[in-house]
């Protein structure tokens, strides 16, 4: 999904015509001071739902191989991403091993550990894409940047009202697909 298309739709949703003018043809169209306006707080919006996303939908994770003859890892060397939980360190074998979290650090057994996390996405700019979620589209995108706009605005009402659309989006997207099967002869 690119940034720009995310923040295109928001702006059909919203009805903001200068934001999707500018957007539409931008070797054209000379910006005001509005719409560039505009554009800063969407791309901090697109930067709130997609932490959002990460923290509260669907878990950002990664895993790296390190050999530590210390036993100690500092995070910045484990990855240059804002980690927000270590999941799990396992040996070369794949057995889970016991670790400790400190706050610059962690504490693991001497020797080579593949160790899983979580993380923040980063932060992104409106010639970016954001390509590591599935099962969401730009729609649902951008019903989520729509109520973080227009909470940075100040419009709590109309943000709470699309903020609750993008919630009922999310869970219908991310809610398991599968038969249920019941027993017949209960019914009898």
């Amino acid at each position: 999904m690119e940034v720009k298309n995310i923040i295109l739709n928001t702006a059909k949703l919203l009805n903001m015509s200068d934001l999707i003018t500018y957007l539409d043809d931008m070797q054209h169209v000379v910006p005001s001071a509005d719409t560039l306006k505009d554009i800063e707080d969407m791309i901090l919006a697109v930067n709130i739902t997609n932490s959002n996303i990460a923290c509260n939908y669907i878990e950002l994770t990664s895993t790296k191989r390190v050999h530590s003859d210390s036993g100690v890892v500092v995070y910045n060397y484990l990855s240059n991403k804002n980690i927000i939980e270590i999941k799990s360190v396992k040996d070369l074998n794949g057995n889970k091993v016991k670790y400790t979290v400190r706050p610059d650090n962690l504490l693991i057994p001497k020797g080579s550990h593949d160790i899983e996390f979580s993380y923040y996405p980063a932060s992104v700019g409106l010639a970016d894409n954001i390509n590591y979620y599935l099962k969401i589209n730009e729609i649902i995108f951008a019903l989520g940047v729509a109520g973080e706009y227009l909470f940075i605005k100040g419009d709590i009402d109309d943000a709470y009202m699309w903020d609750k659309r993008f919630k009922q989006m999310m869970l219908g997207a991310l809610r398991p697909k599968r038969q249920i099967d019941m027993p017949v002869d209960r019914w009898c």
